[in-house]
């Protein structure tokens, strides 16, 4: 008796190299309760059969990636996510009620191999409120805590002998605060930001204090570019005290 064979066309590895995954937008803020929408978009010479969904993974400081939903021509609300196909190689991922525990990295990925990664969405829920308000909060209603760290060593009443670092401190960052600045250096600094595991978003500037530059204080200044709002935090040794506190948190002067 003659044997068939079943032949499972596949897709050669040249087709496999096109394929690329993008995201956007690249950080979504969102106020707590709203709903943050996150895209996805294919660019492939694949057939249209061959992406009919995507998966979404979700990562938080601390843990593992974790799938949580797929977006296709099919796909269903479960309460928190949802989605769609929204074009031939379009798709979406709505997050409904945002939380502060909802911040962190959103990645969208191919269902088929070689299962290809975006270059993720960073999603920070800003503020306290469960409900969304009536209407859009202005831009600089939500401001970052400032302060600056310091050696617990360091002593402001002098020069120091040597260079000292400082690092400016910037809290729970809203949109746009991306400018900071040290009172007695006019270099540009670079900032980096982390999230931590419940959601916060931090951003950092480091900076070195020389003899030359000691005034018997230091300051850092944050700034959001859209508006020019500012906020400023200024430390100088107490006289009372030996040391300065590993961190020093001022309250912040308004510009």
């Amino acid at each position: 008796m003659a044997k068939s064979i079943l032949m499972i066309p596949s897709k050669p590895h040249s087709a496999l190299a096109q394929l690329r995954i993008r995201q956007s937008p690249a950080q979504l803020w969102v106020h707590p309760g709203h709903t943050a929408e996150l895209n996805c978009s294919i660019d492939s010479d694949w057939k249209e059969d061959w992406l009919r969904a995507v998966n979404w993974y979700r990562d938080q400081p601390g843990s593992s990636l974790q799938f949580i939903y797929q977006s296709s021509n099919f796909s269903r609300s479960d309460g928190k996510y949802s989605g769609m196909r929204r074009a031939e190689r379009l798709f979406s991922l709505h997050i409904s009620s945002v939380q502060k525990e909802d911040s962190g990295f959103y990645y969208c990925a191919s269902t088929i191999s070689p299962y290809e990664f975006g270059d993720s969405t960073r999603l920070v829920a800003l503020g306290t409120a469960t409900t969304p308000p009536l209407s859009p909060l202005p831009a600089d209603a939500i401001e970052p805590t400032l302060s600056i760290l310091l050696p617990v060593d360091a002593d402001l009443r002098e020069p120091p002998l040597a260079a000292i670092p400082l690092l400016c401190h910037l809290y729970d960052v809203p949109e746009g605060w991306d400018i900071v600045g040290w009172h007695h250096s006019n270099a540009n600094l670079v900032t980096t930001t982390s999230m931590d595991e419940r959601g916060i978003l931090s951003a950092w500037s480091l900076t070195w204090l020389t003899a030359e530059q000691w005034d018997g204080s230091v300051g850092c200044t944050a700034m959001q570019k859209s508006t020019g709002r500012s906020i400023s935090v200024t430390t100088s040794q107490p006289s009372s005290t030996g040391q300065l506190p590993l961190l020093c948190s001022i309250p912040c002067v308004h510009r």
